[in-house]
């Protein structure tokens, strides 16, 4: 008796909230509504309207992987002059998403199974996704390191990680 309650509190009590710790918060509205309603990431919100792109409003799947505003005080100088050529920062910011919702559970399933691997940006070049402990890392193409941070946001056409660092590309648009 005593192994079969311990057997339906696991099922009915432990196990959903286990599944439920690995999932992203879900939220209604698409990746662009969530970006423009987070103060941490206004300025990559900016940085997509200056582009006058939309691509976070668009129906389909994507992964984004946000910088938020402290991540562009190194960067302030490149990103003024980034800001003036819309076809580069276009580029600049495709380079932060990817085809797909990569949420924390398949790219630990992804890490676990094939060990690390890499995405496609919408830029063209790959992110590295790489897993040390429980930590996992997106390196740029120029081996810049930033920590995923949390379990992500989902929206209805993708999901949001934000993270304290910039990926910068090394090559233009072609």
């Amino acid at each position: 008796m005593r192994d079969t309650l311990i057997s339906f509190s696991f099922i009915f009590f432990l196990l959903p909230a286990m599944l439920c710790a690995q999932s992203a918060e879900r939220l209604d509205g698409n990746l662009m509504d969530y970006v423009e309603s987070t103060p941490e990431l206004k300025m990559f919100a900016e940085y997509l309207k200056d582009a006058k792109t939309d691509i976070l409003a668009e129906a389909g799947e994507f992964t984004v992987f946000a910088s938020e505003n402290g991540a562009y005080e190194e960067w302030e100088g490149p990103m003024m002059k980034l800001s003036s050529d819309k076809r580069q920062l276009r580029h600049f910011l495709k380079y932060h998403i990817v085809l797909g919702v990569w949420d924390r559970s398949r790219i630990e399933e992804k890490l676990s199974k094939d060990g690390d691997f890499e995405l496609i940006s919408l830029a063209g070049p790959s992110l590295r996704v790489s897993q040390e402990g429980d930590d996992i890392t997106i390196y740029d193409e120029a081996d810049r390191a930033v920590s995923l941070k949390g379990k992500g946001i989902e929206t209805s056409n993708g999901i949001l990680y934000s993270m304290e660092g910039v990926f910068i590309p090394l090559n233009g648009p072609q």
